[in-house]
């Protein structure tokens, strides 16, 4: 391999180009490794030219603004996106058609290129050719497929699938928009399996009301805040998981029909947005770069491929988790432990689990330790020395209510013999405070 390797391209024979292609695409080294035996000569040389990058760098322009967009055009002339040219076989993506443009500005309209059904998937074994269609069980009428512009630079198709799917004639995408949009507020869709409308899945609990959330969507723009306004000041919505009635009970005991409110645990991230927010040291920027929280040493060590910078703890990480970096192979410990999706795979919906490790991630972990000390020290300067002030104004920051005769009288007795810091971290720990009731 290594004599295939070190001869110039054009002398290598068939097989040792082979060779060639699998170890030079499957080897990584990392840059410090290379520094490591870098001759001192060229160690000064590559500093030199990293400092006269760095000048230019800082005289470049501002990008212009700029916007990603979607078009179709001839798929046999794509060029190479980020990463293309080194992975699998650049050259067999190479069609042989002759000459030709991705996007088509030549006379005439442009006709995209046959598509074939491939027999037992073997893209050699061409059969009939394949006209595009949508899904005949949801679609009503004939609707086109294609659109093409009056200039004719593409085939319209894209344009004419995006019209099908947000078209007021097709109800399926209103009704998966508004069923996701409804488990999302109550722990569980209408129809109950949310990626999955078919005869497999299962019927809905209360289909007037499901059509009638999708007409409305529609009605209302497809606005997604418009419906999260709509649902959660609905009277089914503001009903107590307390309630109890025994004839409910008996009749629904899975509360399928929502005789009182389904409890359900905070999504991972809504936890921790939940926890800066007590604290009140969130920090609400809006836009930018993503933010890497710290991350357990021996985590860091186990991820030795990829990104993640690790920052120092502190207010500029302590952004909403919307903006926490997400790696596919390395979860962030608090979002694992809440349950945080398998991030290599779709998920319709999030699996809740109890687990230990979640009462002991609330109890030890620093992040939480800190923003208990950070939560106390806003009571004290927020409600004064006032130790009954301060017990109400912490109930009402983390549970949203005042503490009970009880509880005051607990919270008194504790903050005799101890910190403040000893209420707040508990308050981060009880089941009120990470479930929706």
């Amino acid at each position: 391999m290594q004599q295939a390797i070190a001869k110039p391209e054009g002398e290598r024979t068939a097989g040792e180009r082979l060779l060639a292609q699998q170890v030079i695409e499957s080897s990584i080294v990392a840059r410090r490794d290379i520094d490591r035996i870098m001759m001192p000569g060229d160690a000064a040389r590559k500093k030199e030219l990293a400092d006269r990058i760095a000048v230019l760098d800082k005289e470049k322009p501002k990008p212009i603004p700029v916007a990603e967009i979607v078009t179709d055009g001839d798929y046999r002339f794509a060029p190479d996106g980020e990463g293309d040219e080194v992975i699998g076989c650049p050259k067999c993506r190479v069609w042989d058609v002759g000459t030709g443009s991705f996007l088509h500005t030549g006379p005439g309209r442009y006709e995209a290129p046959p598509s074939h059904l491939l027999i037992r998937g073997d893209p050699n074994a061409k059969g009939s050719i394949m006209k595009p269609g949508f899904v005949t069980a949801a679609t009503y009428g004939n609707p086109p497929t294609e659109l093409p512009p009056a200039d004719g630079h593409t085939s319209g198709r894209r344009r004419a699938l995006a019209e099908w799917l947000a078209s007021s004639s097709n109800p399926l995408t209103a009704r998966v928009i508004v069923n996701r949009i409804w488990h999302h507020h109550f722990g569980r869709g209408i129809v109950a399996t949310l990626d999955n409308f078919g005869k497999m899945g299962e019927s809905p609990t209360d289909p007037q009301l499901l059509d009638w959330l999708a007409v409305e969507f529609m009605n209302r723009g497809w606005s997604i805040k418009q419906m999260h306004r709509l649902i959660m000041t609905s009277e089914a919505y503001r009903m107590a998981s307390a309630f109890e009635d025994a004839a409910d009970r008996e009749k629904d005991p899975e509360n399928r029909y929502l005789w009182r409110f389904r409890a359900q645990r905070l999504d991972a991230e809504a936890v921790r947005d939940s926890i800066l927010a007590a604290s009140g040291a969130i920090n609400l920027t809006i836009g930018g770069p993503p933010v890497f929280p710290p991350l357990p040493k021996g985590l860091l060590t186990e991820a030795s491929h990829g990104i993640w910078k690790g920052e120092e703890d502190g207010p500029d990480v302590w952004r909403r988790s919307v903006y926490v970096y997400r790696k596919r192979g390395l979860a962030f410990p608090m979002f694992q432990v809440f349950d945080l999706p398998d991030q290599n795979v779709s998920s319709a919906a999030r699996y809740v689990s109890t687990a230990p490790t979640q009462a002991l991630t609330l109890l030890n972990d620093p992040f939480v330790m800190r923003h208990a000390q950070l939560f106390a020290d806003r009571v004290k300067k927020e409600a004064g020395d006032d130790p009954a002030g301060q017990i109400d104004l912490a109930y009402r920051i983390a549970l949203g209510r005042p503490p009970s005769p009880a509880e005051l009288a607990v919270a008194l007795d504790v903050t005799k013999n101890q910190p403040l810091v000893a209420l707040t971290h508990v308050l981060l720990n009880v089941n009120e405070f990470v479930y929706i009731r």
